[in-house]
């Protein structure tokens, strides 16, 4: 839709209006028309035009709305390109109208770029211009000037101020207010602009930094690794090499144990003709170790075969059949133990002034010792599980501890109640593989399950004695079927708490009293005999001569009532030294049941026979290290390796001094 009403464009002279509707009236003439083109059109649109308001009384530009179809810059100048173009297709006769169209074409072109040139400066868009912010002086916070009192000048260091600010500054101060350096009024310098811009390359910076320390380390990393490489290649390589070394060694171990063996056994013939006309024995033999003996002694270590020599019967029942088979340095040991197969011992002993625990000795060579830390005071008891796996050990420290023997390391720490720290006795259930039992102090014994680690050293069950004396000695004793009785000794005797009893653990809180009381006075020692655990040894010591010291066998096999037991049979001769020693009691091959203290007047080692009642041996220490005297034994135990005496078992007994540990092995 065109206007009725044709408005001369914004900026065009009059008279070029007149020839522009000439030169439409001769577009209109001949027909050719943009809407012949085939111009995109998309309808009318609302134009907004500057328009030359033509009133004499109007002096400004007014904005007119009209409806006109939406040609553009662009479109026009394609459609005068699609002109040129068609210009090539048309017939000759049409050449005086070509003629025509392209001179209008020319005007065309010459109208917009006259346009264009005569176009007023009101009309041409503005340039903004956006400076920066002005620089502030870091004394007064106030803008930098570029010329004036207050003009942008800098410090040595480059800290940019103004000049009557920094001029003050420095009279006064002589430092940069920035970074103090020390500057004079020669260092101001005026800076000629009036904005610096930079790039902050701080943070680049500090990750090259940073890139080139861990490239570094990455670098040692990798060097390091290398090297641990190739160590452990040469360590593995020297390990094979070992492990061909050690089985070559025991090739030929076995050859000269083989050899040994059939030298003994065609030397042991001309014996036993010999011996059947000789009388038997009458005086029991002692034995002194020697050096000789010593070396003769691994002939009956457990790695050789414990064959003997032939001997009468009376010969076995009252002779000394045991020979030394190592002895051990220590520094300050109280208590030990021998496994039931009688392959390995441990002894409580003293790292540091800080530092006990456990070293654990292999009796095939004593020479392999491994020293575990678990306490922080000297250990005062310890025992050996059953299956060998366990050790269980009790200190000063407030703690119960159980250790692995398998991986040589702590395997469960029970922090023991306040009121209950100085732990003096502990044992394991013969049982029942996860209980556990420990005597303190006050005359209390509680039992502990090692399935419950996280209760916090919360016992189990709590049995309780007469008198608040420190339980010294545990014992379990069997009893009908599978149960057991606890046997716990004090200063003034010994308790025991029958399998009904002990069934009470876990159902009651409160503690379970005993079901009898044996009075001993001056008790220092409990132990029981391996074979038959139902028989115990209780030890007095010496007090005074009035009250001299006695062993004391006991058979807690059945209890019906509540009389004190009484002894079945009773041992003295012989003096307990002023330190708590214990005494060892077990059963030969004879069925014959031996005791072992130590006397502190003969500095001996003194094995009675209950048979008799008489000291039928006498076991001298050898003196460790060329010490002039023998420090006082502390314990003393044996183990038969079968736990009865049968055909090819062996037993061991073990006597420990707070320096040493001396070891015997039977000889059959």
């Amino acid at each position: 839709m065109e206007s009725s009403t044709r408005r001369r464009p914004l900026g065009m002279p009059r008279d070029e209006e007149a020839a522009d509707g000439d030169e439409d009236t001769v577009s209109g003439s001949s027909g050719f028309s943009s809407s012949d083109e085939g111009a995109p059109s998309v309808g009318n649109a609302t134009v907004v035009e500057l328009l030359d308001d033509e009133d004499e009384n109007a002096s400004e530009n007014s904005v007119e709305i009209v409806d006109a179809p939406p040609v553009t810059l662009a479109a026009t100048e394609e459609e005068d390109e699609n002109e040129e173009e068609d210009d090539d297709d048309l017939p000759v006769g049409l050449a005086g109208r070509e003629s025509a169209q392209e001179a209008e074409k020319a005007s065309r072109k010459r109208r917009r770029l006259c346009q264009k040139d005569e176009k007023p400066a009101k009309h041409s868009k503005p340039t903004v211009v956006i400076k920066p912010q002005p620089t502030e002086c870091t004394v007064c916070y106030d803008p930098c000037t570029l010329t004036g009192r207050h003009r942008l000048v800098s410090l040595k260091c480059g800290h940019v101020f103004g000049k009557k600010c920094i001029d003050r500054w420095v009279q006064e101060r002589k430092t940069c207010p920035n970074c103090n350096v020390a500057v004079r009024k020669a260092d101001i310098r005026p800076l000629f602009t009036d904005h610096v811009a930079v790039v902050d390359n701080s943070g680049v910076a500090d990750l090259n930094d940073k890139f080139e320390a861990e490239k570094s380390r990455r670098i040692q990393m990798e060097t390091e690794l290398s090297r641990a490489k190739l160590q452990l290649q040469l360590a593995q390589s020297e390990a094979e090499r070992f492990k061909e070394e050690a089985k070559q060694w025991r090739q030929k171990v076995a050859d000269l144990q083989c050899r040994m063996a059939s030298e003994r056994f065609s030397r042991s013939a001309p014996v036993v003709s010999t011996q059947s006309s000789q009388p038997p024995a009458t005086q029991p033999s002692y034995h002194t170790p020697t050096k000789t003996d010593g070396s003769e002694s691994q002939a009956f270590s457990p790695l050789s075969p414990t064959l003997s020599q032939p001997r009468t019967p009376n010969e076995s029942s009252s002779g000394w059949n045991y020979r030394m088979l190592f002895q051990y340095p220590l520094q300050n040991a109280r208590v030990f133990d021998i496994s039931t197969s009688c392959s390995l011992l441990c002894v409580g002993e003293a790292f540091s002034p800080q530092s006990y625990g456990i070293v654990k000795l292999s009796t095939a060579d004593s020479r392999h010792a491994v020293r575990i830390p678990a306490h922080q005071s000297p250990v005062r008891d310890l025992r050996l599980s059953v299956n060998e796996e366990f050790a269980l050990s009790v200190a000063f420290d407030g703690k119960l501890v159980v250790t692995n023997l398998r991986s040589d390391s702590v395997a469960l720490q029970y922090a023991l109640p306040q009121t209950k720290r100085q732990g003096w006795s502990c044992s394991f259930s013969k049982s029942d593989p996860f209980a556990m039992y420990c005597g303190f102090f006050d005359g209390t014994v509680c039992k502990y399950d090692m399935r419950r680690s996280l209760a916090g050293g919360v016992p189990l069950a709590t049995f309780t004695l007469p008198m608040r004396q420190p339980v010294h000695s545990i014992a379990l004793c069997p009893a009908f079927g599978e149960r057991e009785q606890l046997v716990a000794a004090t200063f003034s005797g010994f308790g025991l708490w029958s399998p009904d009893a002990m069934a009470l653990a876990g159902v009651d809180a409160s503690p379970i009293q005993t079901s009898l009381f044996t009075p001993v006075p001056n008790c220092s020692s409990l132990s029981s005999m391996q074979a038959k655990p139902s028989r115990i040894l209780a030890t007095s010591r010496t007090q005074a001569t009035a009250t001299p010291a006695k062993h004391s066998i006991y058979d807690v096999r059945s209890i019906f009532n509540t009389i004190p037991l009484s002894p079945s049979s009773t041992l003295s001769g012989f003096r307990t030294p002023s330190v708590l020693s214990r005494a060892a009691i077990w059963e030969d091959s004879e069925a014959n049941t031996k005791v072992a203290s130590w006397d502190d007047e003969q500095k001996q080692v003194l094995v009675w026979d209950e048979t008799s009642r008489q000291i039928e041996s006498r076991v001298s220490l050898p003196r460790l290290g060329g010490r002039a005297g023998v420090a006082p034994v502390v314990d003393v135990q044996h183990r038969i390796a079968t736990g009865g005496w049968q055909r090819a078992s062996r037993a061991m007994l073990g006597v420990l001094a707070p320096q040493e540990l001396v070891v015997y092995g039977s000889t059959g």
